[in-house]
């Protein structure tokens, strides 16, 4: 059976334009670093586990605030409002609790930069493998790098294994839809004594909001075994755009 150059021409144009995952990544993240004005709600919980010479405390805590970026800066709303100084950097009101302290302004920047955050993120990182997965009911295109682990200060010099990786879900225009990234390390205080194992699993979904790349929903899982003493943390991150 003999193919006409006309009737290959699209073909081929079919299997080359979404050919190589890491540049139609990058072109969609260089494509959502707009300055698009944004106004969120966001919520946040936190839940902490700590025990400590067979003594276990547990601290849980939640806040909602409104988050708005234009050109005159970053804008926060606690709800409830408090009268308090505003964070450094932002203009609002202010909470007291102790999730607040997992959220500053840099943080809150991040959640409406994507694109750049990722992008910086994946330039660190080593491109492994693509392929496609089933998530949520949809096959989509899945990225997979190795990146440089990044160990607590307190546990440099002590870790004899670590790893740590990327895995990047985008659709078929490059876009990215979702991430996890995960940091896995174990090593000792001494060469008889004192096991240390850490690992984060952070879960992210993205949504675009006119020409930018924001956070959707955010899970971070921690655990931390130092010595006999163990910390868990899960914290949970939902932003919705307001209508």
């Amino acid at each position: 059976m003999r193919f006409s150059p006309k009737r290959l021409t699209p073909l081929l144009l079919s299997t080359l334009v979404w050919a190589d995952g890491p540049t139609d990544l990058r072109a969609s993240l260089q494509r959502l670093q707009g300055g698009t004005p944004i106004d969120v709600d966001l919520a946040y919980s936190v839940r902490q586990e700590q025990t400590a010479f067979l003594k276990s405390a547990v601290r849980e805590d939640s806040l909602r605030l409104r988050v708005r970026e234009d050109e005159s800066g970053l804008h926060v709303d606690w709800k409830p409002a408090f009268a308090a100084p505003p964070l450094s950097g932002s203009r609002g009101s202010t909470p007291s609790g102790e999730a607040m302290k997992d959220l500053d302004t840099h943080v809150l920047g991040q959640l409406l930069d994507q694109a750049r955050a990722l992008s910086s993120l994946v330039e660190g990182a080593h491109f492994k493998a693509e392929g496609r997965e089933t998530r949520q009911g949809q096959s989509l295109r899945v990225l997979t790098y190795v990146c440089k682990p990044v160990i607590l200060p307190q546990f440099q010099g002590r870790i004899s294994q670590a790893e740590a990786s990327l895995k990047i879900w985008i659709g078929e225009d490059g876009a990215p839809l979702a991430m996890d990234a995960l940091l896995d390390y174990t090593g000792k205080h001494s060469r008889l004594y004192g096991r240390i194992h850490g690992r984060n699993l952070v879960t992210t979904t993205f949504k675009v909001l006119g020409q930018r790349l924001v956070v959707a929903s955010r899970t971070s899982e921690d655990f931390i075994y130092d010595y006999g003493d163990k910390v868990k943390k899960q914290t949970t991150l939902l932003l919705a755009a307001k209508e």
